[in-house]
């Protein structure tokens, strides 16, 4: 009877034994399972394609930017695309057509360039972005006839590169700085082009060897 109790006890004990095995082994491939899966996502980051269909628009896209509130805004063939995170919006104005440039600046202003066309973005009474043109801006003498590729922010000023000249905003006004022959289009030749005078009125210069002349012209806002 004793030789019996122990071999009962001795089965007991082997069969809680081999169950544990059991459950830790099971535990064991769950934790190298998901360690696996953690290791194939480092470096990888979450796509999505967004298709035309989606933010109802053309299907093409020259240029992206992202504001400080998160906001992205694309130059788009039909205009500017705005994305809150959630939904799409498509900003247009008469004589806006293809965008080929938006950037951000430091102090959250989306500025926009396209086919002979530039500007800004501003909130109307209801807090949604316009576009408001700055072409009426530009000296006669030196009207945009071109398209604008590129846009950069700098130092408080704004650069909007075209293909035959770069048109500086500061201070409400504009300066107009020829290129012809300096690179690609968008390319930032101004940042290797000095001028003795940016001032009002015009001043002459050189850029890599060739003669140069800016213009301004005043406005309001800057």
């Amino acid at each position: 009877m004793d030789n019996t109790r122990k071999m009962k006890r001795l089965l007991l004990l082997l069969s809680l034994l081999f169950t544990s095995l059991i459950l830790s082994q099971s535990r064991v491939d769950t934790l190298m399972s998901n360690a696996q899966g953690d290791i194939n996502e480092l470096g990888h980051y979450p796509v999505k394609n967004i298709s035309h269909e989606e933010y109802q628009a053309h299907h093409q896209n020259w240029s992206i930017t992202q504001d400080k509130n998160g906001f992205i805004y694309a130059g788009n063939g039909d205009g500017i695309l705005e994305f809150d995170g959630a939904s799409w919006r498509l900003i247009t104005s008469p004589g806006l057509s293809t965008v080929r440039a938006v950037v951000a600046d430091e102090n959250n202003v989306k500025w926009v360039g396209g086919d002979r066309e530039l500007g800004y973005l501003e909130p109307d009474s209801q807090g949604a972005l316009q576009y408001v043109s700055l072409k009426d801006k530009i000296p006669e003498s030196n009207p945009l006839t071109a398209n604008i590729w590129k846009i950069f922010a700098d130092n408080g000023r704004i650069i909007f590169a075209a293909d035959n000249a770069l048109y500086s905003w500061k201070n409400g006004k504009f300066t107009i700085i020829p290129h012809p022959g300096l690179g690609p289009p968008g390319h930032p030749p101004g940042r290797r082009s000095r001028s003795p005078n940016l001032g009002a009125g015009r001043g002459e210069g050189k850029a890599r060897g060739r003669p140069q002349t800016v213009v301004t012209g005043q406005t309001n806002r800057g």
